[in-house]
């Protein structure tokens, strides 16, 4: 077994090590004015990069937080507002209005009429031919 880890060590070591950047990144040699200009546009590039990144992750995770805490408490409200209802025996609040149920069975009588029109039509029709 400690084999195993002093291996693991080792390796452990050899990422951090390859892991690591020179403190300052040079061109190696003398740079010329335009190189340097260049070398600091790259610089200020990468930072207001970096800076639009920070900005929209600061901007989205907050609202990701808010949406998904507000669907999942919208979710647990409405079922519990159902199981309270229903355990209160508050049935009342599910019955349908008696005018919407007589114009709902109105409804019906007039399709099935309609209905009963049209075969009448089509044995007429059918008669004729």
């Amino acid at each position: 077994a400690s084999v195993w880890n002093s291996s693991s060590t080792n390796r452990q070591d050899s990422v951090v090590e390859r892991m690591k950047l020179p403190k300052k990144i040079g061109t190696g040699g003398s740079s010329s004015e335009r190189e340097n200009i260049e070398i600091d546009l790259i610089k200020i590039l990468i930072k207001s990069y970096f800076d639009i990144v920070k900005s929209t992750i600061l901007d989205r995770v907050p609202k990701a937080v808010m949406s998904q805490l507000v669907n999942e408490t919208s979710g647990n409200i409405q079922g519990e507002l159902i199981r309270r209802c229903l355990a209160s025996g508050a049935t009342n609040l599910v019955k349908e209005n008696p005018e919407i149920t007589a114009k709902r069975d109105q409804a019906q009588k007039l399709l099935q009429t309609l209905e009963h029109s049209i075969k009448i039509v089509n044995t007429v029709r059918d008669f004729k031919a």
